[in-house]
């Protein structure tokens, strides 16, 4: 369907395959290009009242995904993972002139629970490997020809579809928390001289707060609140080591506004107090306190 500033290319499969018990039978796949200036806003709990799954990934241009009280920007070779109904809603993203993508969309039960489970265990926004992007296409060809597809082939394709996509967030698990792990460090780094929050640092890593703090924990071990603490009492640590500095000013070139709770948390962390450490000499490097 044309527009001026829409284009649109949707397929469904046919009433027949909905009426079947075949585990994963797409229920739609298409392909849409929005301009900026059409008002493209998606609200989830607004999607009918049929449990549903939908993939949808930017090929050019961007979108921004509001949900659980976080911006997420879907940027090309980003895909959104959703359930609806539900509390979230999604458009072309401030500063794009459009957003290019395709999508997929399950109603069937084995479908919503594969789904739900990705989304527990890596989010709501995901990389998708060129191969599952074919088999897409694929379910796209299929839907296309509707009556001329048979229901084992459909399913097959579906299965394919969400099998490739499990792959592609598990084999990048751990190249994922290493990038994940560098993206967090880098960020500290960055804005090492004012407090860092860990809802925008959650945005800055693509994540939704809520699964930020579980899958950082999992990977670290700390929540990310008290990752940012340690990180910004380290650098502080090299700072008295490396550099001819006050205490004051080495607590605030690391972000801490209030000097007394920086005194207090150095020593709960190393030990000793940072005007001790910083008067020594500089000869003992402090280990962590043992709790």
């Amino acid at each position: 369907m044309k527009n001026a500033g829409q284009f649109r290319d949707y397929f469904e499969s046919s009433p027949e395959h909905g009426k079947n018990t075949l585990p994963a039978i797409p229920h739609g796949c298409g392909y849409e290009n929005n301009l900026q200036h059409v008002k493209y806003d998606v609200t989830g709990h607004r999607k009918g009242t049929l449990p549903r799954v939908l993939l949808q990934y930017t090929l050019s241009g961007g979108g921004l995904l509001e949900i659980e009280n976080n911006s997420l920007y879907v940027a090309p070779g980003k895909a959104m993972l959703l359930e609806m109904p539900g509390i979230f809603h999604y458009k072309i993203a401030p500063g794009e002139k459009h957003w290019e993508s395709f999508f997929v969309s399950f109603r069937d039960p084995f479908s919503i629970r594969f789904i739900h489970t990705l989304i527990a265990r890596y989010g709501n926004l995901v990389t998708i490997s060129d191969d599952t992007q074919k088999q897409a296409l694929r379910i796209y060809e299929l839907l296309k020809r509707k009556a001329a597809t048979c229901l084992y082939e459909i399913s097959r394709a579906g299965y394919n579809f969400l099998m490739s996509l499990a792959v592609d967030l598990e084999s990048g698990g751990t190249d994922g928390r290493r990038n994940l792990q560098n993206r967090v460090d880098a960020y500290c780094m960055k804005n090492l001289d004012r407090k860092v929050m860990v809802g925008e640092l959650a945005r800055h890593c693509g994540y939704t707060r809520s699964h930020f703090c579980r899958i950082f924990h999992k990977i670290t071990g700390k929540r990310p609140s008290e990752f940012i603490l340690h990180f910004k009492l380290e650098m502080a640590k090299r700072i008295l080591l490396n550099e001819d500095v006050s205490v004051k000013e080495t607590a605030m070139r690391c972000g801490f506004g209030d000097y007394s709770y920086f005194c207090r948390a150095f020593k709960r962390r190393y030990g000793m107090t940072a005007a001790r450490f910083a008067a020594s000499g500089k000869e003992d490097d402090p280990e962590e306190a043992t709790p």
